[in-house]
């Protein structure tokens, strides 16, 4: 027996995101005069079955039933001023309970749709563990999923402890340290983590000059709070002494290292490996100590495209954009809100604890 369209209530657990589509009049064949649409996706945990139902949806549209249903179109029903918005709960693992309807216009972006009020939309507590029992947190950066087996690309520098935890939305986990990059201070992690959407790599398609970039992560923390932070810039250089490294103009701060740079098309181009302070390019310059006129801070990234090899030796496999890629037109580009969407669905804040 399965689940039962609506009139019954259901309550699921998954993992809520959106994404945006061009909506009518003809659905992304004419940009300039569609509609563009966001639609709240929930992934479940678990996927399910629905049976068949003879009155469902508008007007008691016959509906078959469906097996392994693992995405539904949420749709919230009006605001309820009693309750936080569901906005604030993206990128977070949700319990949801409403009504199930079979999909039945153009602008459903799954088979099953999902009504409910907003405040039947809660968080999930976080699980695992919430300390390392005689420990504290040593270092905190930023990270990326990369894998559907849970591998996940940091700095090394913020790996520096006895033991490693990931936090992913509401959920923080115990990872493991199962690679390491010195030359490049990259570090891979493997965690058991809630449903995430593996984002696209530039792993053959290396960055070029004065693309707009955008980096996600976690910095400041814990000053700042555990929501996503975004800046963007553009590729500005390629002067580093370390090969497979390049500047960004994108602001960069403390706890953005190990974070992912995506392109505009919403690829992972490369990870934060840190920046250089005015006063340290001052002091090789021979300035005097404590000197800062002048000079800008560099921010730095590790390419993907030099991870090839590391990565294959760790026997991790990615979505790769492929060879051919090449910079996408303006026109083209994501907005910045939808890379700040899915960056939600694979970001995490790493913990390293002494």
């Amino acid at each position: 027996m399965g689940m039962k369209y609506a009139p019954a209530f259901v309550t699921l657990r998954g993992l809520l995101h959106s994404e945006h589509h061009y909506g009518p009049p003809n659905y992304g064949l004419t940009p300039l005069q569609d509609m563009y649409e966001g639609a709240i996706i929930l992934r479940l945990d678990t996927p399910i079955d629905i049976d068949a139902s003879e009155a469902a949806g508008e007007e008691g549209v016959c509906s078959v039933g469906r097996r392994g249903v693992r995405e539904l179109h949420l749709v919230p029903m009006a605001p309820d001023r009693g309750h936080a918005p569901w906005e604030s709960f993206l990128g977070h693992v949700v319990e949801v309970t409403g009504q199930l309807y079979p999909a039945h216009t153009g602008h459903h972006r799954r088979d099953v749709l999902i009504f409910c009020d907003e405040g039947a939309i809660s968080p999930i507590s976080a699980i695992g563990p919430q300390t390392v029992e005689d420990t504290a947190i040593k270092a905190r950066g930023s990270g990326v999923v990369i894998s559907s087996d849970g591998h996940i690309l940091t700095s090394l520098h913020v790996v520096d402890g006895a033991a490693y935890t990931v936090r992913a939305g509401l959920h923080r986990s115990t990872a493991e340290l199962v690679g390491r990059e010195p030359a490049l201070d990259v570090a891979l992690l493997r965690a058991d983590l809630p449903s995430v959407r593996v984002p696209d790599v530039r792993l053959s398609s290396p960055p070029f000059l004065g693309e707009r970039v955008y980096v996600c992560g976690f910095p400041l923390r814990p000053i700042l709070t555990h929501n996503l932070s975004i800046t963007d810039g553009l590729v500005s250089g390629f002067n580093l002494p370390v090969d497979g490294c390049f500047h960004i103009s994108a602001p960069v701060q403390r706890g953005n290292s190990g974070g992912p740079v995506f392109d505009a098309m919403g690829n992972v181009l490369g990870f934060v490996r840190g920046y250089a302070a005015p006063q340290k390019i001052l002091e090789k310059l021979g300035a005097p100590v404590g000197a800062t006129g002048g000079i800008e801070v560099l921010n730095q990234a590790v390419a993907a495209y030099s991870l090839r090899v590391f990565l294959a030796q760790q026997g991790v496999t990615v979505s790769d954009v492929g060879f051919w890629h090449s910079v996408p037109m303006p026109s083209e580009h994501l907005p910045g809100t939808e890379i700040a969407h899915r960056a939600m669905q694979n970001c995490v804040e790493v913990e390293s604890w002494r």
